[in-house]
């Protein structure tokens, strides 16, 4: 970043909006754009001037919501975000940064360290992006690699997909030593951020608007990096953005992928709408999950009958069992005849290892390695790392009639 920044200040109050406006007038490379209030009109202002930083004034007058900080991270991603804060609440600054600000003075402080601590956060970010561009050019040339798309799918929801899809992704960078990527694309409930604790300030819904100009550079700067080593792309924060997320939009930003990752693991749910087809059409390999019940094992006998009458082939599909046990339940080799396909892998039940990983955020290939779980993981990994070219010509997408 060069030259002059500007600087949005947001606040309640009339005196908080000259302190501030004072303090940063002590910076020459510092410029204010505009002061507002909070709110819709915030908001809009941020979204029309595109600052380099917007400082939220919580240490005059009101505490500005934290539904307001988080749509505002959303709103306008590449802006940095500088609280000022209560004197003596780290709380509500905690609960602030992980809504998407960047960092924070208190009130007391405000117009001695504002500008020390906004120069701070604009070098911070200037450094992370730099790292990140020469780490793009290194893994993620375009074209340097024909990825495997590997989607995750059940006919059923609450029978595991997000599980297995994070849980595969981390076992897949581990065995392979290669970039692997994790695309959740159940947009409006994906729960792949909680299982891997990641805290997002962009995502899928932050590239709607780049549809007709992707690149790589776009893509990669809304990821977020697992200490596994797994980039991770995430579904919207909010309901409306999912609204604006097109096929079109998604089968760019899989090719974009593909040119930059060994695999790509798509978490995509249990419905089978515009988006799920636009993932299957670009897959490798489908992984079908189902659970040892009668609902869950009639839906995925529908969801293979649709499938074959939508053109996929049968041998693209892989099939795991998840939560099976040794003393109850339906027999896989039973389900296997009743599908008319085998079940390529199945998961022991067990919940208590899956809800203490969940509650910590930490996938349970990496927290017990030598759990039935993990080890099924790790044998499905092994069975996508071996799969070869389809039957027929391995040029040819997937399709399907319209």
């Amino acid at each position: 970043m060069q030259g002059r920044r500007t600087v949005l200040i947001l606040s309640q109050s009339g005196e908080g909006r000259t302190r501030l406006r004072r303090a940063l007038s002590l910076s020459n490379g510092l410029e204010v754009a505009d002061t507002v209030e909070p709110g819709p009109q915030g908001v809009a202002s941020a979204r029309r001037l595109q600052p380099d930083v917007i400082i939220v004034d919580s240490g005059w007058g009101e505490k500005a919501d934290l539904d307001f900080i988080r749509s505002l991270a959303s709103a306008v991603p590449t802006s940095l975000i500088m609280l000022v804060a209560p004197d003596e609440d780290m709380e509500y600054v905690q609960d602030a940064l992980l809504g998407g600000a960047r960092g924070f003075v208190t009130r007391s402080s405000a117009e001695s360290q504002l500008v020390g601590a906004v120069g701070r956060v604009l070098q911070l970010e200037t450094t992370k992006r730099l790292q990140q561009a020469e780490a793009g050019k290194r893994e993620v040339t375009p074209g340097s690699r024909e990825g495997k798309v590997v989607s995750v799918l059940s006919a059923k929801g609450g029978v595991g997909c997000t599980v297995i899809a994070v849980n595969l992704a981390v076992a897949l960078r581990r065995e392979t030593g290669q970039p692997v990527s994790l695309f959740d694309s159940n947009l409006r409930f994906g729960n792949a951020a909680v299982l891997l604790n990641l805290w997002p300030r962009v995502t899928l819904g932050d590239l709607a608007r780049y549809e007709d100009d992707l690149s790589t550079q776009l893509v990669e700067e809304v990821m977020l990096t697992h200490s596994s080593g797994v980039r991770v792309l995430l579904p919207p924060l909010t309901l409306e953005a999912a609204e604006e997320i097109t096929p079109r939009l998604v089968t760019k930003i899989l090719e974009i992928l593909k040119g930059g990752y060994e695999f790509v693991v798509v978490d995509s749910g249990a419905y089978l709408d515009a988006v799920a087809l636009a993932i299957l059409d670009s897959s490798f390999r489908t992984v079908l999950v189902t659970t040892p019940e009668v609902p869950a094992l009639h839906n995925l006998r529908r969801m293979l009958q649709v499938t074959e009458d939508l053109g996929y082939p049968r041998d693209r599909l892989v099939i795991v069992g998840n939560r099976f046990s040794a003393t109850w339940g339906i027999k896989p080799a039973d389900i296997a005849e009743s599908l008319g396909s085998p079940i390529s892998v199945t998961l022991p039940s067990d919940g208590r290892l899956v809800t203490q990983a969940a509650n910590r955020g930490i996938p349970f290939v990496l927290d017990a390695p030598d759990s039935g779980a993990s080890r099924g993981i790790y044998k499905l990994a092994e069975l996508l790392m071996k799969a070869g070219p389809q039957t027929g010509n391995e040029e040819e997408p997937w399709s399907h009639p319209g």
